[in-house]
């Protein structure tokens, strides 16, 4: 973690990510102010796996500067899986929207690719939202890329 290398400090975190997820989220947040490149995507993703609600602010924030791209496609996932352990509604929406912001940005030509990651997440999310009570929130989720 200690490599001046982005890509080096990257790689380390994602193995400890797998081996001790506790530790790289913390490590996470210690390492999160100046990460670039692969260093700061692998922060991201750990941040969102161990994150809790009082991390929306930032997980939400590392999402939208992310640039947009295939580490995105594969961060959105993780955002959205994030987004399931969150709890009000208005945090949840503003994550959704973020989400498809950058589904918007998609030539409409790659869409047929890249879409059903989209629906997968949304589906997977709407149904949560569901179990945990929130119906109307649940409704809205599903009716975002039909």
């Amino acid at each position: 973690m200690a490599d001046s290398s982005y890509s080096v400090a990257g790689a380390a975190l994602a193995g400890l990510s797998t081996l001790d997820p506790a530790n790289a989220y913390d490590l996470a947040k210690k390492y999160s102010h100046d990460a670039r490149g692969k260093l700061g995507n692998v922060i991201s993703s750990a941040l969102m796996s161990g994150g809790t609600e009082s991390d929306f602010d930032f997980i939400a924030e590392q999402y939208n500067i992310a640039t947009p791209g295939e580490e995105k496609l594969q961060l959105t996932v993780d955002f959205n899986e994030y987004l399931i352990k969150v709890k009000d509604a208005e945090r949840v929406k503003k994550g959704v929207g973020m989400i498809m912001k950058f589904r918007n940005l998609i030539p409409e030509q790659y869409r047929k690719f890249t879409d059903p990651v989209f629906k997968q997440a949304f589906g997977k999310l709407a149904t949560a939202k569901k179990e945990q009570g929130n119906s109307q929130l649940a409704d809205y989720i599903y009716g975002l890329l039909k």
